[in-house]
């Protein structure tokens, strides 16, 4: 049952046409991906659509993360590598030792070899969504790296205790690797776990990390307290931040390339009384490219929303607590009315990001462009629709 393709599949059961199919395998002969992948990427259809073809056709059950106990032995009998190769994951042991692995396509023979030939166990294949494995893996195994790197330079750190010698010794660690491989780590972590912020929190014996991911704070890590100075001053350089100044809290912004595609990152540091505090918050630039029906809204919301947005007058009001999603609804609604026959001015702080065909305007408090003052300038603009990124000052 197993021999069958993908393609085969979808085809059969009228998910996609021979067309597609054909174009899916001419592309294929390019890229050399998987032929299921070409299709998802290229809009044929959509990967749930595949997962249910397969579950259906082949009897092959759905994983559901949410009820099932992973076991971190399991998950550790197979490399990283190994498992982004093949976009798999051991996720636990059957009662007689079979190993039951998540992957996003099961009639890949060569993939459920290799996990055998690794791990030297009968596999159990059971099928998961390709950003549901790679968040797991990221969970089990960025975590893993962080802590080694940490670990690392935690035995190359200083043992000096004086502020005034520390300073320059903190200046030559921060171009050390392991520090270097450490933040990397970090924000890598978190973009991948689908965090809007990271924290970096320094108190007495320790700096803990923790990401924020579904609204809510979960602890990534725990590092040596020694190394927390030279992760601040680390940050600092990346966002172009005044590393001498630690009495001062501090705002700066970095541009990574993680996986392929360019994360903003907006850098906030906070003395307090164990030394600074940072938060990274998120920007994923993917997270703005989705359509109204994303956004979590159930059909009879999705209408009443609809029909708001395109009202010639009132007031809407976005509100919730962190992480929940204000920014990409704004901007998923933005794109929507965003017409050559409409003007529309937002004032943000900060701009989270250019939308072509929308005048955007960035707060400057040292200049004296706050929101009240903005929005003044704006009702002189002849605005159609304005959009105001926080209420507290107007």
């Amino acid at each position: 049952m197993l021999k069958k393709r993908i393609g085969d599949l979808l085809l059969e059961h009228g998910e996609i046409t021979q067309e597609q199919l054909d174009e899916a395998l001419e592309i294929q002969q390019k890229n050399r991906k998987k032929i299921g992948t070409i299709l998802i990427e290229e809009g044929f259809v959509q990967e749930e659509t595949v997962l249910k073809t397969l579950e259906k056709q082949l009897g092959i059950p759905r994983v559901d993360f949410s009820t099932t106990f992973i076991e971190e032995e399991a998950v550790k009998s197979i490399s990283f590598m190994l498992g982004k190769k093949h976009c798999a994951i051991p996720i636990y042991y059957k009662d007689d030792g079979v190993l039951v692995v998540a992957i996003n396509d099961p009639l890949d023979l060569f993939a459920l070899d290799d996990l055998e030939l690794a791990t030297g166990k009968n596999i159990y294949p059971v099928l998961a969504g390709k950003v549901e494995i790679e968040n797991l893996l990221a969970r089990y195994f960025d975590t893993e790296d962080a802590q080694r790197a940490a670990q690392e330079f935690s035995k190359d750190s200083f043992s000096m205790n004086l502020e005034d010698e520390l300073e320059q010794q903190v200046l030559n660690e921060v171009n050390n690797a392991p520090v270097v491989r450490l933040v990397n780590s970090i924000i890598e972590q978190g973009v991948r776990a689908g965090a809007s912020d990271v924290h970096i929190e320094p108190f007495e014996d320790r700096v803990r990390v923790r990401m924020r991911v579904d609204g809510a704070l979960h602890e990534m890590m725990k590092v040596d307290k020694r190394t927390h100075n030279a992760i601040v001053s680390r940050i600092k350089i990346m966002s172009d931040l005044n590393i001498a100044e630690r009495r001062l809290p501090q705002d700066g912004a970095i541009i990574m390339n993680i996986d392929g595609r360019d994360i903003d990152l907006r850098i906030s540091i906070l003395p307090t009384i164990f030394g600074e505090k940072i938060v990274i918050r998120i920007l994923d630039r993917q997270q703005f490219f989705i359509t109204k029906d994303k956004l979590g809204f159930t059909p009879r919301e999705l209408k009443i929303v609809e029909g708001m947005i395109h009202h010639p007058h009132g007031i809407i009001l976005v509100t919730g607590p962190t992480g929940s999603g204000k920014s990409s609804t704004l901007y998923t609604l933005l794109r929507e009315l965003n017409t050559e026959v409409d003007n529309i001015v937002t004032v943000e702080d900060p701009v989270e990001y250019k939308l072509d065909g929308i005048n955007q305007v960035q707060v400057n408090l040292k200049a004296g462009l706050t929101f009240v003052t903005a929005l003044r300038s704006i009702l002189r603009q002849d605005p159609d629709i304005i959009m105001i990124g926080e209420i507290r000052d107007v």
